[in-house]
């Protein structure tokens, strides 16, 4: 199955990273409780919570995703707070 528009998306993710995220999915015990899913929305096989991608607790993609943003995000004088401040409004992990 193909992913649409989010591979497009100015965050500067690969595919690798949207396949590393769909097909952990399936692996996390998180995703498999109904209860978890309930103001999920899964669409292009990604899971969202609003306008967010879900990424599950998996350390390394959550540390990837910091390091990505901040790289993206700092090609200007942004700071720390505007890079967490869009990080926020594109991914959503569980606590």
């Amino acid at each position: 199955m193909e992913m649409i528009n989010i591979r497009k998306s100015s965050l500067g993710f690969n595919n690798e990273f949207f396949d590393k995220i769909h097909t952990r999915y399936a692996l996390h015990p998180w995703f498999k409780d109904p209860v978890n899913l309930e103001k999920l929305v899964f669409k292009n096989v990604i899971w969202w919570y609003q306008e967010a991608i879900v990424v599950h607790d998996v350390d390394f993609l959550r540390k990837y995703i910091l390091f990505e943003c901040y790289d993206v995000f700092n090609s200007g004088p942004m700071g720390i707070t505007k890079t967490l401040k869009q990080i926020e409004s594109n991914f959503w992990w569980p606590n």
